[in-house]
């Protein structure tokens, strides 16, 4: 049995929320790329091992150069590189779009929800090591939190 306790990961669910486009891309991205890779694949190895036996494709395995269903096959790939493309450049967009977490302004610490964010900055005490602005709580803590402020927040609108 472990006598440490194992570090609690900080969890912001208002970050999670804007993560959750740039990986639904990201994973779009390696589906369309594996697809690509596979067919790829798999036409290199029908054609060199037809190669090996000295035998000749019928053109539903593998069609020949001057065949319609070979145009068609390499406009499809390239349709398909283009589209990957398109999808890498707008991943380049989101990433490089900064990810802050709620209340907090980019442009000035006093400024937002979070009242107390320059002090918690510079509290190394109590910060947390992986995001700084957030308070360091178990997540049963932070649910008890949100639950109480929204308990509040609909009796104050009474």
């Amino acid at each position: 049995m472990l006598k440490k306790d194992i570090a609690q990961f900080p969890v912001d669910l208002d970050i999670i929320g804007r993560l959750k486009p740039r990986v639904t891309l990201a994973q779009q991205i390696d589906q369309q790329e594996h697809k690509l890779q596979k067919q790829t694949h798999e036409r290199n190895w029908f054609k060199r091992n037809a190669e090996e036996l000295d035998i000749e494709l019928d053109s539903d395995f593998l069609p020949s150069s001057d065949d319609e269903d070979h145009s068609e096959m390499v406009r499809e790939d390239a349709q398909a590189k283009h589209k990957i493309k398109a999808m890498k450049r707008q991943m380049k967009y989101l990433l490089s779009q900064k990810i802050v977490t709620r209340g907090v302004s980019a442009q000035y610490l006093s400024s937002g929800i979070i009242s107390d964010l320059a002090d918690r900055l510079l509290n190394t005490k109590d910060a947390n090591p992986v995001i700084p602005t957030l308070k360091r709580e178990s997540a049963l803590e932070a649910a008890k939190s949100k639950v109480h402020a929204q308990t509040a927040h609909k009796l104050r609108k009474r």
